[in-house]
């Protein structure tokens, strides 16, 4: 799971589709973002609920899923 997350992480600032890859690739591209989330979600969830409420974990991953999200977006600006 660890490198999966290492891979999905760079993935996120190096590469991506060119004016050669179709469109459903394109889009396809993307969807790292969601793997991304989901294996960091998955993560972190169970070593939460083992400290918090199950709805406060739930809330705590989903507020740091939108702030890392939103973090991601304004880096890749950069890049």
């Amino acid at each position: 799971m660890g490198a999966l997350l290492a891979l999905c992480a760079v993935l996120l600032f190096v590469g991506g589709p060119d004016e050669h890859w179709t469109r459903s690739m394109r889009q396809g591209w993307q969807f790292g973002h969601v793997l991304l989330f989901f294996v960091l979600a998955r993560l972190a969830l169970p070593r939460l609920q083992a400290r918090l409420a199950a709805w406060a974990a739930i809330g705590v991953v989903l507020f740091g899923a939108g702030l890392l999200g939103l973090l991601v977006e304004w880096l890749q600006g950069f890049v």
